[in-house]
This record gives C-alpha cells, sequence and structure tokens, in this order.
C-alpha cells in the first residue's frame, strides 16, 4: 500500500483545469454533510470535475471502469465524444448490460454533467451539429 501526503499533491494550480478521476479505493468518501477532503484539494487547485469512488473497488472493475468510461468520454469506433456526466452513465449502463456488475455505482462525479474533456473547438461544432439536428 502506497500512501499520498498532501505535500505529494502540491498547492499550486493546474494548468488547464482538467478532469480528476482518482481510480482508487475510497477516494470519494466523506462524512455526512462534509466535503471530501481529497476532493476538496484538487477543487481548490482548479479542477473543472472530480470522480472517485465511493468504497473499495475491486482492481479487475476498477480498470474495466475506467477503459470504459473513456472510451465514451474520448470516443471509440462509429461514436462520438460524450461529456464527462454521460460517459460516467454509459459506463454504468454498460457494465450493467454487459455483465450485471452495478460496480459502476461506486463511482462519484462532482460537477457539471454536460462538461467536456475536450477543445472548445471540437465542443463548439458539437453544439453546432446539436443545433442543426433540432432544425
Amino acid at each position: 500500500m502506497s500512501i499520498l501526503r498532501r505535500s505529494d499533491i502540491g498547492s499550486s494550480r493546474l494548468a488547464d483545469a482538467p478532469v480528476v478521476f482518482v481510480n482508487a479505493c475510497s477516494t470519494n468518501v466523506a462524512e455526512p454533510l462534509l466535503a471530501n477532503r481529497l476532493m476538496e484539494l484538487f477543487f481548490i487547485r482548479n479542477c473543472r470535475a472530480y470522480i472517485g469512488t465511493e468504497t473499495e473497488v475491486p482492481a479487475p472493475l476498477a480498470a474495466r471502469f475506467a477503459t470504459t468510461f473513456f472510451s465514451f468520454l474520448y470516443g471509440a469506433a462509429g461514436r462520438g465524444i460524450a461529456p464527462v456526466g454521460e460517459a460516467i452513465a454509459q459506463a454504468r449502463r454498460f457494465l450493467w448490460t454487459e455483465y450485471q456488475n452495478i460496480g459502476g455505482l461506486f463511482y462519484n462525479y462532482v460537477n457539471d454533467y454536460a462538461l467536456y474533456a475536450a477543445d472548445d473547438q471540437i465542443v463548439a461544432g458539437l453544439r453546432r451539429h446539436d443545433d442543426s439536428e433540432e432544425q
């Protein structure tokens, strides 16, 4: 087991305001009515969103969830990119429909559902495409 101290994380602002995905056991657990301290540290440093687990997650499930999540987030053959919240939802759905595994529910996402992890130009193109379909 490795111990990560606050000094290992640093304190400077994060360049590019990343989406932080901490795929380790209990990285989003908090006492009722209190924020998770690890998550709070990343938001203080300017992350755009935070994904962590509510409980212990077996390594094979953590690997499968991450692979599935990122395939929805960044797109896969025949499929476009998805916003972070949708990628989480689709990864959960995939685990259930393919494996009858509810393990995706162990993951918690904090911030805007429709946040994309892509260039501004790519997101603008997606919005133009969505607007043309509505007409």
